[in-house]
């Protein structure tokens, strides 16, 4: 090519198995850099700028990629939304007489569904993040626990002491940081001491402290655990996008 110029790319959806996007209706988007269309289990960003090759457009969007998956897994229910590069559209911007455009394609490969499992059916495609979202160290660092609790990976006394851990954060005493924590996240300070005191004085063979282990959480209290820790990591994510981001309180009412 004598002047390449990558138009869009192309990414196809994948999910966890059990998971359907069958019956989700297409959805656009735009930023400054693109526009987005969401279809047939695929994804097309055209680009607004130039980009001579694939490797330097992927690098321009894969970041905006990133966000958008971690910003999924922290939905209440698991889809296991991620997006693969599937193929691209490059045009010569000054070809030779008599030459059409070119499209270039990468290979695409499909995965098989296995049989017997029971199928949830999304509605509506993840929602894109917005233009400036990003995440620091402290959000990625929290929703990597956090996913690898609810795939088995992590037990949860042990994530969710490290997410208020991180939460916290800062220096100081302990009082004080909690104190900055619960007025950051608009989250009652009950809620935060609970969440201690269950973490360390429960769990069972899972528990993160020794004297722990003879008492398991009810049903009740690992929900309780797991509704509290998302709701801060979520909040924590949507800080890291907009610092000034106003909640609505939480508090023993809107938890189980």
């Amino acid at each position: 090519m004598n002047d390449p110029h990558v138009e869009a790319l192309v990414y196809r959806i994948e999910h966890a198995e059990g998971v359907t996007f069958d019956e989700a209706e297409s959805e656009e988007f735009e930023t400054s850099e693109f526009t987005g269309r969401i279809a047939d289990g695929t994804v097309r960003f055209a680009f607004k700028g130039h980009y001579s090759n694939v490797q330097e457009a992927r690098a321009a969007i894969e970041p905006f990629i990133r966000v958008w998956e971690t910003w999924d897994a922290l939905r209440p229910e698991l889809s296991g939304f991620r997006l693969i590069y599937s193929t691209s559209e490059v045009v010569d911007r000054s070809p030779p007489p008599g030459n059409y455009a070119n499209l270039e394609l990468s290979p695409v490969s499909l995965s098989a569904r296995g049989a017997g499992v029971e199928m949830r059916a999304y509605r509506t495609y993840p929602e894109p993040p917005t233009e400036k979202a990003t995440m620091d160290a402290d959000v990625e660092a929290l929703v990597y626990r956090y996913w690898l609790y609810r795939h088995g990976r992590d037990s949860l006394a042990a994530m969710a002491y490290f997410c208020l851990t991180v939460i916290e954060g800062g220096s100081g005493k302990q009082a004080a940081r909690r104190k900055r924590a619960a007025q950051r996240y608009n989250v009652d300070r009950k809620v935060l001491n609970k969440l201690s005191e269950l973490t360390s004085s429960k769990g069972g063979r899972e528990a993160r402290k020794a004297k722990a282990m003879g008492s398991e959480f009810s049903s009740i209290e690992r929900q309780w655990i797991e509704s509290t820790v998302g709701l801060l990591v979520r909040r924590a994510a949507w800080l890291a996008d907009g610092p000034d981001r106003k909640f609505g309180r939480i508090d023993g009412s809107n938890l189980p």
